[in-house]
């Protein structure tokens, strides 16, 4: 199964893009973006525990990231032309990132982590994230889903065994006329007649005809 490890990574990576997405449209909206469109949408254990004198979006993680991408989701996907999937993935994200940081790996069945990588890769595709990033979601996401699908096979499987051919042999022409087959009298060809029984005593058979 895909290691603990490997998603929190690519869960670091996706806020590390989620900050460059928004840090490139917020500047495009306005020069003081912080204020009018970040601070009241952090969350309270960030405007408590971080320093916002000198505040950047690479200070915060990913959930409280997202919460600012949801808080701005009007301004941001109209300016970005973003569609409205987009949001759910964001939505669904978070809850990922919920369930990464606080649950054992040994409790998350593998169709759930194929899922959870499907979100991730859709959700960076959407933020425009690195080409390379995302061909390694897809690698891991595949990876999860042929090992949950596949068959395995024995190292020596046992050969199928085939029946032996059945032989047909030809009846043996020993020269006798067999009961049914048309007959001619020797002194008088017109005369035919079926065989209705054969008698092999003697030297010669003999046929009631």
């Amino acid at each position: 199964m895909l290691g603990k490890s490997i998603i929190v990574d690519l869960l670091t990576q996706s806020a590390k893009y989620t900050v460059d997405y928004l840090t490139e449209h917020f500047s495009e909206i306005d020069d003081d973006w912080w204020n009018y469109y970040v601070y009241d949408t952090l969350p309270d254990y960030v405007k408590r525990n971080h320093n916002l004198n000198n505040p950047t979006l690479y200070d915060l993680d990913l959930y409280a990231l997202l919460k600012v991408f949801d808080g701005n989701w009007r301004i941001l996907s109209e300016h970005a032309h973003l569609e409205y999937t987009m949001r759910n993935y964001l939505k669904e994200l978070s809850t990922i990132r919920n369930i990464w940081a606080h649950e054992a790996t040994y409790g998350i069945s593998p169709d759930i982590i194929e899922r959870h990588l499907s979100t991730i890769y859709l959700y960076n595709e959407g933020i425009k994230a690195d080409a390379e990033f995302l061909r390694k979601v897809q690698e891991e996401r595949l990876a999860v889903f042929n090992e949950q699908y596949s068959v395995s096979v024995p190292e020596n499987p046992i050969p199928k065994e085939e029946p032996a051919p059945t032989v047909t042999s030809e009846p043996e022409n020993t020269g006798i006329h067999q009961p049914g087959t048309l007959v001619h009298s020797k002194s008088d060809p017109t005369k035919i007649g079926a065989v209705l029984s054969v008698s092999t005593i003697g030297e010669m058979p003999k046929y009631e005809v």
